[in-house]
């Protein structure tokens, strides 16, 4: 689907297709599993996967929660305000009109395809 969604020029526009954001999803969660898969073919073949490399994923996924956790209770309470932090965020990653959230999400996907 998203290969024929970037063919016709739809996949990064969210406004017209909002089905980018479960692609997005289920892309970093895909994403984990294959990672998974590469790692326990690495081990199965004697090598040790380092200690860092799942303490990095762990943190990673955690601080991307917790970043995701901040915007949306932002939104629900305005703890402060939203447009210097978005402005701050937009420029780097920007998919659609909420990307800095749906990378998030696909970040912590990824995390949980990773260990399953």
């Amino acid at each position: 689907m998203a290969v024929l969604l970037f063919r016709r020029g739809r996949l990064i526009n969210l406004d017209e297709n909002p089905g980018v954001v479960t692609l997005l999803l289920v892309g970093g969660f895909l994403l984990g599993v294959a990672l998974n898969a590469i790692s326990t073919w690495w081990r199965d073949r004697g090598h040790q996967t380092p200690r860092i490399v799942e303490d990095l994923r762990a943190l990673i996924s955690m601080a991307a929660a917790v970043i995701l956790a901040i915007l949306v209770w932002n939104r629900i309470l305005a703890l402060f305000p939203a447009e210097p932090f978005e402005a701050l965020l937009t420029p780097r990653v920007h998919l659609g009109r909420f990307g800095v959230e749906h990378i998030l999400a696909a970040v912590i996907g990824f995390y949980f395809g990773s260990r399953s």
